[in-house]
């Protein structure tokens, strides 16, 4: 059985560098517009993900700056690997992200 293998991290130390940079320069999801809050941990709905306007399995790359945005993760997963005219195309329901905690501080 052949491993498998992620693009995105074939080269560990510039993804980290891009994603530092989409970090320092996004703060809000680019599908809802909602600000995403990056001191969230991994693999909750509001997370902080990055996402690649061409997805990698359609030749998009993974470290292009100008490829890469900002995105909630339930948004990410909402938008698979479809292409921003296929979004446009859409007539699904977009996520809502819970922006606000269950404690009233």
């Amino acid at each position: 059985m052949k491993p498998r293998h992620n693009p995105r991290r074939a080269n560990g130390h510039r993804r980290n560098q891009t994603r530092d940079r989409v970090y320092a320069r996004d703060n809000t999801c680019w599908l809802c517009g909602t600000p995403v809050d990056k001191t969230l941990p991994p693999r909750l709905p509001a997370s902080p993900e990055i996402h690649e306007l061409i997805a990698v399995t359609r030749g998009g790359s993974p470290y292009d700056l100008s490829n890469c945005v900002l995105s909630h993760r339930a948004c990410n997963n909402w938008i698979g690997n479809r292409t921003p005219d296929e979004l446009a195309r859409d007539t699904r329901e977009k996520p809502t992200i819970q922006t606000t905690t269950l404690i009233d501080w």
